[in-house]
């Protein structure tokens, strides 16, 4: 581990801050040995690294293949939390019906969201129900092509036109786990420079609109993580059609993060809820102006799509 963090981190840095880190986990057979000692020692030996991020305890502990109860995770997770209480530790589960049996395993608890945008917009409110109030959550969105994978490690040519998700999907599965609360984004897939799962990685402009969203997020961070009033909401523009809201006021003004669940357009009214009276603010990505009228904002979506809004 040592030697992949130091080859991987070397030079990946800005004005001194490290680009790339990475979240480890321990070797899942000496966890079900509750082998304390090399839980101990991994620790030991990693905590003090630049390129740790994170501890991650165990992906996917309730399927039955690789099955870890509840007990021994709560114990491994209070070692590592007394041996270093500076680096998180994540988990996740496969299955939504394990997610409360693992409450209180972890500081951040990883919802997966590999699927369309109603997929996002149902399981992350679900999970955060189960999980315990003080942990983080956070989404793990999809990157790789749920369809076109099995074609490509089966050697065929896979069309990168036909790739899914589209730019239009990851940005809407994105700004979704947003306004639902989620504390951080990842974005899976298989790496190693293995042909079993056909990415982003290999489509040019399927990048270039990953790289775009994280970009636009990122530029958020300042209202995102600022204290402040939030408010979450879903508008229904028709029966069983839905807009996912977001509304946070802080101290330099208020965000609104309005993202369209449905792959058709929509003309509809965004009626917030704290932002009352008339305001004149900017829409962004594109800037463009944006005006509050009695609390209302005229809003035209195309599919899958998202508007962000910041008034002073």
């Amino acid at each position: 581990y040592k030697k992949l963090l130091k080859k991987n981190t070397d030079g990946l840095s800005e004005g001194g801050k490290l680009l790339f880190q990475a979240f480890i986990g321990l070797c899942r057979a000496r966890q079900l040995k509750e082998d304390n000692a090399f839980i101990a020692q991994r620790i030991a030996e990693l905590m003090d690294h630049p390129g740790l991020f994170a501890w991650y305890l165990f992906d996917e502990p309730d399927l039955s293949h690789q099955y870890v109860p509840p007990r021994v995770l709560r114990k491994s997770y209070g070692q590592i939390r007394g041996l270093d209480p500076y680096h998180p530790v994540i988990l996740t589960c496969a299955r939504d019906d394990a997610v409360p049996r693992y409450r209180g395993c972890s500081d951040v608890y990883w919802t997966q969201v590999y699927g369309d945008t109603a997929f996002v917009a149902r399981r992350i409110p679900k999970n955060r129900a189960d999980i315990a109030p003080e942990t983080a959550h956070a989404a793990i969105l999809h990157c790789y092509d749920r369809t076109q994978s099995s074609v490509y490690s089966g050697g065929a040519t896979p069309d990168p036109a036909a790739f899914q998700p589209d730019a239009a999907t990851m940005r809407a599965n994105a700004f979704m786990a947003v306004v639902h609360g989620s504390s951080s984004l990842f974005w899976w897939w298989w790496g190693q420079g293995s042909s079993r799962f056909y990415t982003v990685s290999q489509v040019p402009e399927a990048w270039d609109a990953l790289k775009a969203v994280v970009s636009d997020i990122r530029s958020l961070e300042p209202q995102l993580i600022a204290d402040g009033r939030v408010q979450q909401w879903v508008q229904t523009p028709a029966e069983g059609k839905e807009i996912h809201i977001l509304e946070k006021r802080i101290a330099s003004g208020t965000l609104v993060i309005a993202a369209n669940r449905e792959k058709e357009p929509y003309d509809t009214i965004v009626s917030l809820r704290g932002l009352t009276g008339n305001h004149t603010g900017k829409a962004l990505f594109p800037d463009r102006p944006a005006h509050v009228v009695n609390g209302r904002i005229k809003a035209s979506f195309p599919p899958l799509g998202v508007h962000v809004y910041l008034f002073p």
